[in-house]
């Protein structure tokens, strides 16, 4: 949820950076935020159940406003994880995870991309993993949200 928030808030100022009439060239403003953080967070995957992960992880967050209207914002969390699943006798498992997300606004759309991706064992050593791929777009009034695939194994 704090990336949820984070997230929010970048794109929010990224959305509010001035723009001012520009046929194409290049863009106006850029900016990257690195952050490198560790957490410990309730969490339901669609594979796993419910349960607590800790993670440590590496935030990247770019922003390039080409000053036509056009925002771009790109974020990237990568890391590793620990979950602890709430359900008795359920396995604890760890691995690798990679959550990323484009956002590209115009005048007139938005449109946001993103990927999860989840990689690891449980203490038997089975593979554990799924990904989640979703596209949210706001054009003209109409909004759509298509949750591409959502993949376990």
């Amino acid at each position: 949820m704090k990336k949820s928030l984070l997230l929010g808030a970048i794109a929010t100022i990224a959305m509010s950076i001035p723009t001012v009439a520009h046929a194409g060239g290049p863009p106006v403003e850029n900016f990257t935020i690195t952050t490198a953080e560790s957490a410990t967070v309730p969490f339901s995957g669609p594979c796993t159940g419910s349960g607590w992960v800790t993670i440590d992880y590496h935030d990247t967050f770019h922003v390039t406003d080409f000053g036509d209207g056009r925002v771009v914002v790109k974020f990237n969390q990568a890391g590793t994880f620990a979950f602890d699943p709430d359900e008795p006798g359920a396995l604890n498992s760890s691995g690798h995870y990679r959550n990323g997300d484009t956002t590209v606004s115009t005048r007139s759309t938005f449109t946001r991309t993103s990927n999860f991706i989840v990689q690891g064992r449980d203490e038997a050593g089975e593979r554990v993993a799924f990904r989640i791929h979703t596209v949210f777009v706001l054009s003209n009034g109409d909004v759509r949200v298509d949750v591409v695939g959502v993949e376990c194994g």
